[in-house]
């Protein structure tokens, strides 16, 4: 089974994209407030290997990046991030 099959098959997400992309998942997410945190059970990925934050005009957005043992990860930033989007892969 490849991981489009596993994420079709096993993954539910809601409002939210999840896709195979080659032999990555990705992983977006609108984002609000100042602080905003994806838990690796909502996003699904095993091992994030990049973390990016863009306007909705696609503009690549400065913003702090945590990403934990859990592979949680936790952006933050000192400008509201609504309206803006997050990209794990």
């Amino acid at each position: 089974m490849d991981i489009k099959q596993y994420v079709e098959q096993y993954v539910s997400v809601t409002q939210k994209a999840v896709a195979a992309s080659g032999s990555y998942l990705v992983y977006e997410k609108a984002l609000s407030g100042f602080n905003d945190g994806i838990s690796q059970a909502e996003h699904f990925i095993p091992q994030v290997n990049s973390v990016t934050v863009r306007k909705s005009d696609g503009t690549l957005v400065d913003v702090s990046i945590r990403i934990n043992s859990s592979q949680d990860v936790i952006i933050s930033s000192n400008i509201s991030l609504d309206g803006h989007t997050a990209v794990i892969s």
